[in-house]
């Protein structure tokens, strides 16, 4: 099983706080889903603020496909359903969504972005619609016990 690292922008996600403060990391919308995405990777969703790296929660896949027909066992409200495609788990196995701040997020290696990067490397405009894997070993050290 893979781990993903998501992209939130710092605008939604200050939106999202706002307004959906309690709604847990039951989903993932995009208009275009990688074919390498598999059911029971984890998808670790980040933002970035002013050079500062927040990591915001995190998923285990149970069903991907198209927005309009995701599963019943998801059922906090449903963000950005203008998106084609949902990666998602059942809402009560969701975790939280918060931001943890995280300074060493920005080294998290990519080994399949560009040849092999690390995050901090990529500018802004590469952040949009971010999703790529990262490092499991990274992971393990740096995220595992943050969203539980």
């Amino acid at each position: 099983m893979a781990n993903w690292l998501h992209y939130h922008a710092w605008e939604g996600v200050q939106t999202r706080k706002r307004k959906h403060a309690f709604m847990p990391f039951d989903k993932m919308t995009s208009d275009k889903m990688s074919p390498d995405l598999k059911i029971g990777d984890t998808i670790w969703g980040f933002t970035r603020n002013d050079n500062q790296y927040y990591l915001m929660g995190s998923m285990t896949i149970s069903w991907i496909g198209e927005s309009k027909d995701i599963p019943d066992y998801v059922t906090s409200e449903l963000l950005f359903n203008q998106k084609k495609f949902t990666a998602c788990c059942p809402t009560e196995d969701a975790g939280i969504y918060k931001a943890i701040a995280l300074d060493e997020l920005v080294y998290a290696p990519l080994p399949n972005f560009d040849g092999g990067s690390e995050l901090g490397s990529l500018p802004t405009i590469s952040l949009q619609g971010f999703l790529q894997i990262v490092d499991d070993a990274f992971v393990e050290e740096q995220f595992i016990g943050l969203h539980q």
